[in-house]
């Protein structure tokens, strides 16, 4: 009878204990999303590295509106992004700024736009840029055609459309 007993509960003992055991859940992959400087841009390039990058300055409205949409597309689609905000890059690399700029503005001259005011090519923002083993794959600037910051927020339309420009972008950069 002792036997008995002690099989009986043995075996609830390890039927217990397996069915208790939790089960793994698959866990969301979140994305990140990471400041950076000149250096550390110039840097990703010359590396040949692969990544997406949003380049922006804190007076731009137009970057105040698209940061937020962006930033949460990253994040929520397991994506790994920088953002190079050159108002604060001028701020903390004010000894280096203009040649550090000059030197990324020569890597990333294809996504120059000519400005009829300063007769020059310049960086127009905001401006997102997909980068494969150091070459630019996809840029897209600005927001969408019917957006203007001054007259409206982006319309729920409008986000999805610029949603739809980083889903090409990561697409192109990722080799899909």
């Amino acid at each position: 009878m002792k036997k008995i007993l002690v099989l009986f509960f043995t075996l609830i003992l390890i039927l217990g204990v397996s069915g208790c055991a939790k089960k793994e859940e698959e866990v969301p992959v979140e994305g990140t999303y990471e400041s950076i400087g000149l250096r550390d841009t110039i840097g990703l390039f010359n590396d040949n590295k692969t990544f997406a990058i949003f380049l922006h300055q804190t007076a731009c409205p137009y970057c105040r509106e698209a940061e937020p949409v962006f930033k949460d597309f990253v994040i929520s689609n397991g994506y790994h992004a920088y953002e190079l905000n050159f108002t604060e890059a001028y701020k903390n690399e004010a000894e280096y700024y203009s040649a550090d700029k000059d030197i990324l503005f020569k890597i990333i001259e294809e996504v120059l736009r000519w400005d009829e005011e300063w007769q020059e090519n310049t960086l127009f923002v905001p401006e997102f840029v997909f980068v494969k083993d150091g070459k630019i794959v996809y840029e897209h600037c600005g927001t969408v055609d019917t957006h203007d910051p001054y007259e409206a927020p982006m319309t729920d339309a409008e986000i999805e459309e610029l949603k739809g420009y980083f889903a090409e972008g990561f697409r192109l950069m990722n080799g899909e």
